[in-house]
């Protein structure tokens, strides 16, 4: 595919809904983002010099959830939710079937959100919820770099097959790259 076409399915490029959606949640995520900063500088001074506990209260807001949450949608509205759920599937032989590993991925992300969501209601300490929130950082990072892979390698593999059987009765010479792409 060329540049193009790709830019062309960015939420800023396909309508006006799109754009202002994926724009709102760009200001949800930075807001997010500062208090996110924000709540750990304080865990970690309540960690380091535990007298101080007068921004607890703000630490204990889920910016963390927040942001997670914000980062999912813009996804979705990153190249629309048909393909977004599109995404879901893989089709094999002219039958569609669930991509196990991007729905595995997805259930891992929103057990994340789930677990974010609950986490004050489990443990109040600063310790624990430092090492939790960057145990889940961790773990959205891991989710979406294995999620990515395994729906490049979806993409490939249909890319292979129409090439393959676009150029079957051929099957030689006049075959090159080019026409796969």
């Amino acid at each position: 595919m060329d540049s193009e076409s790709d830019s062309s399915k960015h939420a800023l490029r396909r309508g006006r809904i799109p754009a202002a959606m994926y724009s709102f949640l760009v200001h949800i995520l930075t807001i997010s983002l500062i208090g996110f900063g924000v709540s750990y500088v304080v865990f970690f001074d309540e960690i380091f010099q535990p007298a101080n506990t007068d921004y607890l209260d703000f630490a204990r807001f889920p910016f963390l959830t927040v942001t997670i949450i914000s980062l999912e949608f813009m996804r979705v509205t990153h190249c629309g939710l048909k393909e977004a759920f599109d995404r879901l599937f893989q089709t094999s032989e002219g039958k569609r079937k669930l991509n196990w590993p991007v729905v595995i991925g997805t259930l891992l992300r929103v057990g994340i959100i789930l677990f974010c969501l609950t986490l004050y209601t489990w443990t109040n300490d600063p310790e624990t919820l430092a090492a939790c929130g960057f145990a889940a950082v961790f773990s959205v990072f891991l989710t979406h770099l294995l999620n990515t892979a395994f729906i490049e390698k979806t993409k490939m593999t249909l890319v292979e097959d129409k090439c393959s059987r676009k150029h079957r009765p051929a099957m030689g010479n006049g075959r090159s790259e080019e026409d796969c792409t």
